[in-house]
């Protein structure tokens, strides 16, 4: 399958298409989204935004580009890894792919 010539992305700003050019011509292409808000189990129409985020990713690297996602999961507790490990099984079983870097507020850890 042949690459597109472009990729045009909608701009809310200004209400058009625009090509998209990475910031920098050689260097990954960052994207930076918002994890999970853990207060509890994630269900389906959480994952809404997650699927965006990954078709995102797919099709940036279809592209050529090389992706770098971070994803910081925020928390309304203290101790939420049963929920965080929940959150990523389920990400698995829907097939989303991983990001590049998990990290809570104060830390940033590779994935």
């Amino acid at each position: 399958m042949a690459m597109p010539a472009s990729l045009a992305l909608y701009d809310n700003y200004t209400r058009t298409l625009r090509e998209f050019a990475p910031l920098a011509k050689d260097a990954p292409v960052g994207v930076y989204t918002c994890g999970p808000t853990v207060y509890d189990y994630q269900h389906i129409g959480n994952f809404r935004t997650f699927l965006f985020e990954d078709v995102l990713k797919r099709v940036l690297r279809w592209n050529g580009y090389k992706v770098n996602h971070d994803f910081p999961p925020k928390s309304a507790k203290e101790e939420v890894k049963e929920e965080l490990d929940d959150f990523a099984q389920r990400r698995g079983a829907q097939d989303v792919m991983p990001p590049s870097a998990e990290f809570r507020s104060t830390t940033r850890e590779a994935a």
